[in-house]
């Protein structure tokens, strides 16, 4: 009993922490949508890492976005909300038959100029396998899962998941497509490669040496079969392109207090002062 008040206790004080965010972010001048206290209260890990963005970034800019791993681009859609005045988008999503879902969700912005580029992202160009269960795409990789490991989390929706297709899906590179993009303006870049996030960045550096802000979905445990993870060399990378990880959120798949898998936020160290209250 006790354990689940405090677990209420938490997820309770999670929403007010983030609508005080908000309210400092809308005083300092950001544009927030009209419902943000309803979308806060009802889905806070879905959108609290558009609201750790505004703090370095400001959206009455023209912000655009990389979207690596876009599945059938959720993330797009919830972007828009907070950025609403991006105007190009690149998706990247090799499981094609998704692209019908990716073009419903962008409809929300009709003057919206993108691209969807059905090739997954690496360090080399050819062809390679992807994993993936066609009822949960968003957990599509190029690497094996190792079932084993997610059995651990017994509290896990998914965590008998096993990827039930496989085909084969052409390989490149993120500077091959990105390294002119959004040359007039500020953009952000989404990584979500499922344990292929080194690969992306070693793919990319030119591009990601432009950008602002670095959203990068890490893991921290053995996820896949003969994939270490990855983080520290990440971080060596994104470092020497002036980029350095300052918000780890909270959520996402734990031992304990271990977490396993995280979004970590990346961004210029000329940005980094943006923190301080008396600059909101």
């Amino acid at each position: 009993m006790i354990h689940f008040v405090k677990e209420k206790l938490s997820a309770l004080s999670y929403r007010l922490e983030l609508i005080r965010e908000c309210n400092r972010l809308i005083k300092s001048g950001k544009n927030l949508p009209k419902n943000y206290k309803k979308l806060m209260f009802r889905q806070p890990s879905r959108y609290d890492d558009f609201i750790q963005c505004l703090c370095f970034v400001n959206n009455n800019n023209t912000i655009n976005l990389i979207d690596i791993g876009t599945n059938e681009g959720n993330f797009i859609k919830d972007f828009l909300l907070f950025f609403p005045k991006c105007n190009s988008i690149n998706c990247f999503e090799p499981l094609s038959y998704l692209n019908d879902k990716i073009k419903e969700n962008l409809k929300i912005k009709p003057d919206l100029k993108y691209q969807i580029i059905n090739k997954a992202l690496s360090n080399k160009t050819g062809k390679q396998k992807i994993y993936y269960d066609k009822n949960n795409t968003e957990l599509a990789s190029l690497n094996e899962y190792n079932v084993n490991y997610r059995k651990s989390f017994p509290d896990l929706i998914n965590n008998e998941y096993k990827a039930s297709s496989e085909e084969i899906v052409e390989i490149d590179l993120l500077d091959n497509f990105c390294k002119d993009f959004s040359l007039n303006h500020e953009f952000i870049v989404k990584i979500d490669s499922q344990g292929n996030e080194l690969e992306v960045i070693q793919g990319g550096i030119e591009t990601l040496r432009r950008s602002s802000v670095v959203l990068l979905e890490c893991s921290f445990a053995p996820q896949y079969i003969d994939k270490e993870h990855t983080f520290s060399e990440c971080v060596a990378i994104l470092k020497n392109l002036d980029l350095h990880p300052i918000i780890f959120q909270k959520y996402g798949l734990t031992i304990s207090s271990y977490g396993v898998e995280r979004d970590v936020i990346f961004v210029k160290k000329e940005l980094l002062s943006k923190v301080y209250y008396k600059n909101y």
